[in-house]
């Protein structure tokens, strides 16, 4: 059984996103954080279990609607991001 399968294009989705239905056990882990998400999906690295091993994991990190849509603006070039300068003892 798929327990993630894409999820169809839809025509109003934004160009090069790829929806990806999660089970429901991630569902109710996510859900028990937040209900925003940012999501990094990268290859796992060295310290993951060996079954593990050369597949891609979703990075999650809980934000509020505001900074999910911030973020979303920038991943898809509708507006820049900076770094906050970091404040020196001396300020």
């Amino acid at each position: 059984m798929n327990t993630s399968p894409v999820i169809p294009r839809h025509h109003l989705d934004h160009p090069g996103v790829v929806k990806i239905m999660l089970s429901l056990a991630a569902s109710d882990a996510l859900r028990a954080t937040g209900e925003h998400h940012l999501a990094l999906v990268a290859p796992v690295d060295a310290t993951a279990p060996e079954w593990a091993q050369g597949r891609l994991a979703i990075h999650c990190v809980r934000l509020d609607k505001q900074t999910a849509n911030a973020a979303s603006d920038v991943a898809l070039g509708r507006a820049v991001a900076r770094r906050i300068k970091a404040k020196t003892s001396a300020q």
